[in-house]
């Protein structure tokens, strides 16, 4: 226990001391991890990785590790030091750059879809704009024709909302009287 692990962690040394890696454990990492990792290092040898950790007061954050264990004579560990590394903020950086990333995708599904969806709208509704003003008076196929008409105009609505979803934009700050809203 040091100084700048009890900063991160939030613990007190007497917290730490005599405690084994559950007092810190997010939930993140499967049972399976932690045994590969116990059973490198009770095996002798080095183990790495990145672990996610939460601190006394529940806030996550991660650390590259390095556990090495001290060998006795007959080659098994009697003690372990882990040399960690705070990588939290490389951590959000790269969460960050996956969800920047998702979103670029999504936008580029949204242009496909666009294309692909908007296009035979117009067509299919230009048509039945076609045929119900080639009907005669109110019966009941102009009636079905306007209701189409509403359907494919919500499909399109639906497509413009998606559209706004992959390319969000600034918010534009107008002054709004309170009483209207």
């Amino acid at each position: 226990v040091n100084d700048k692990f009890c900063e991160i962690s939030k613990y007190s040394p007497n917290e730490l001391l005599g405690q084994n890696h559950r007092i810190l454990n997010s939930g993140l990492h499967s049972d399976e991890y932690f045994h590969e990792m116990y059973q490198t290092i009770s095996g002798g040898d080095v183990w790495r990785g990145e672990l996610r950790n939460r601190t006394k007061h529940g806030n996550l954050y991660w650390v590259d590790t390095t556990i090495v264990p001290f060998l006795d004579h007959d080659g098994k560990p009697y003690q372990y030091t882990a040399i960690r590394y705070d990588i939290t903020e490389r951590k959000r950086s790269e969460a960050a750059l996956r969800d920047q990333t998702a979103l670029a995708q999504v936008g580029k599904m949204a242009a496909v879809v666009a294309h692909e969806v908007r296009n035979p709208l117009a067509g299919i509704r230009g048509a039945l704009q076609v045929i119900g003003r080639r009907l005669d008076g109110q019966g009941p196929e102009k009636a079905i024709i306007e209701e189409v008409i509403a359907r494919v105009d919500g499909l399109n609505d639906i497509v413009q909302d998606l559209l706004l979803f992959a390319r969000p934009r600034l918010p534009m700050l107008a002054p709004l009287p309170v009483a209207e809203l």
